[in-house]
């Protein structure tokens, strides 16, 4: 394994990293990269189980990126331990730095000063979508720069059977560059970066970014959009189009497909699937906030109850 300590400039902050290459290959290889931030056992379970599940169920050409930010140190160190990965780890605490912690009154996030638990140190557990956002642009800085294809997901995801890159693969063409297992509905109708595969060629040439414009912070002369959705207004504004599969998030009554002796059926997450009708891919939701204890929504899935699937079913 050869690893070199290397520093990545974003939005004037300095972001100090090592990376740790085991296997890079061809530019036609699909790179999949895969941010997590570790703290707890739990969420290091979640990411183990993620990263074991792409491992076991990827015979295609790929490579799997794995971005560590700035985790506890004893998890990082369990983390760098994992066969068959590539890892980047991130030493710097990644915080928006739109984020005005001393304006109680700025109006998009004018709530998150409260929840900070010590302001002097901001956490990145306060700042989530933004860390995401970070790692992605880690991980994309560090591949080959002439990749192909890049396959974004978060680390409450499983990949449930074999063929399923292929799969998405299957539904790119010369007009369709990018294909999710979902699309965000919330504002621009965006693919979601949680299982977004897409042309890494095109996210060059046409700058591309994960950073959100919240509240038009970033781009005030462009709409209000989340982590990575600017891919999906460039491909469109540039006379591209993208696919989303069926999935359970954006058609809740697909569960009703699902048959009732399969695991998956009353496990509470976003499932998708295949041509066939097959749960190919699901997502937990909330990884962290559930994780720290902090989600308590009724009728979700918890971090032990997907631990305990993912070791049952999928791996």
């Amino acid at each position: 394994m050869n690893s070199e300590a290397l520093t990545y400039s974003l939005e004037s902050k300095e972001y100090k990293v090592t990376v740790h290459s085991r296997h890079q290959s061809r530019s036609d290889t699909v790179k999949i990269i895969i941010p997590v931030y570790l703290f707890n056992e739990e969420s290091f379970r979640i990411s183990e189980v993620c990263i074991e599940s792409v491992i076991n169920n990827t015979p295609e050409n790929h490579e799997i990126w794995v971005v560590d930010n700035n985790s506890t140190n004893n998890y990082s160190k369990l983390l760098n331990e994992i066969i068959g990965i590539n890892l980047i780890a991130n030493h710097t605490e990644p915080i928006d730095p739109l984020v005005n912690l001393d304006r109680a009154d700025a109006s998009i996030f004018g709530k998150m000063k409260n929840l900070i638990m010590s302001p002097s140190q901001p956490s990145q557990l306060n700042h989530g979508a933004y860390a995401n956002a970070v790692g992605l642009e880690l991980g994309c800085n560090f591949i080959n720069q002439d990749t192909k294809l890049v396959f974004t997901m978060h680390s409450d995801t499983l990949v449930l059977k074999k063929g399923w890159l292929s799969f998405l693969m299957s539904k790119l063409n010369d007009k369709v560059r990018a294909v999710a297992c979902w699309t965000d509905i919330i504002r621009v109708n965006a693919l979601h970066i949680g299982g977004l595969l897409f042309d890494y060629s095109l996210f060059r040439s046409l700058n591309m970014d994960f950073l959100p414009n919240i509240g038009k912070s970033r781009y005030p002369d462009m709409p209000e959009y989340d982590v990575g959705d600017l891919i999906t207004l460039k491909l469109l504004e540039n006379g591209y189009d993208h696919y989303s599969c069926k999935n359970t998030y954006n058609d809740p009554s697909l569960v009703e497909i699902i048959p009732d002796n399969h695991p998956l059926k009353n496990i509470h997450s976003d499932r998708c699937f295949d041509e066939e009708g097959e749960l190919f891919f699901a997502h937990m939701g909330r990884g962290t906030p559930k994780s720290r204890g902090t989600y308590k929504q009724k009728g979700k899935t918890y971090p032990k109850e997907w631990i305990q699937f993912a070791e049952d079913y999928v791996l």
